[in-house]
């Protein structure tokens, strides 16, 4: 029987693909991300199927969290005010 995946790991692994595709870009290899997570390369491919799942993944993590950000939990706000809000969330 298979063990579960670690959730942990595959934020480790979306964290580090973060870190090196803005320092290096999308060229960058599985090899390095593996090294800077201290894992095989071949964990990688036990968590995304391949290098575009990866980045695709990567991609909707990102954007998750910026939605998350850009929620304004107080409706009573006026509209000035959310705006004003969303755009500081939005530059921080």
């Amino acid at each position: 029987m298979a063990r579960p995946l670690s959730e942990e790991k595959r934020v480790s692994i979306l964290d580090a693909a973060t870190v090196l595709i803005a320092e290096q870009g999308l060229n960058v290899s599985t090899s390095k991300i593996a090294r800077l997570v201290k894992v095989s390369e071949g964990t990688i491919f036990t968590y995304f199927q391949n290098k575009d799942e990866l980045i695709n993944q990567l991609y909707l993590d990102i954007k998750e969290k910026l939605r998350e950000s850009l929620v304004i939990h107080s409706q009573k706000i006026e509209l000035q005010k959310q705006v004003q809000e969303v755009w500081k969330i939005y530059i921080n």
